[in-house]
This record gives C-alpha cells, sequence and structure tokens, in this order.
C-alpha cells in the first residue's frame, strides 16, 4: 500500500532476487509527479437523457 498515493502497489520476485511492481515504477512516479491518482471519469450520461444542472 502506498498510503501518500492511496494506491495498492504489487511486488513480485523471481528466484534470482529481481523485482518488478504494479503500478510500474514507471507509472508510480507519473502519479507522484501528478500529485497522487486521478479521480475517476463519470461515465457518459445516457442517450436521450438531459444533464442534470450544474453538468
Amino acid at each position: 500500500m502506498d498510503p501518500a498515493l492511496g494506491l495498492v502497489v504489487l511486488e513480485f520476485r523471481d528466484g534470482a532476487g529481481r523485482t518488478a511492481t504494479l503500478p510500474t515504477e514507471r507509472e508510480l512516479d507519473a502519479y507522484r509527479n501528478a500529485g497522487g491518482r486521478p479521480e475517476p471519469t463519470p461515465p457518459p450520461p445516457a442517450a436521450g437523457t438531459a444533464p442534470k444542472p450544474g453538468e
């Protein structure tokens, strides 16, 4: 768990002691540089519906 980013990070180790993570180190750096995890994008409105006030 990376509490600063609010992400779960999986770390894998092979028999030789090498590690890999999900998200990758490059992706973790991108999250850190962006200031954390982005907010989820809301789904588009259903066809034929009007947006609610303020949207």
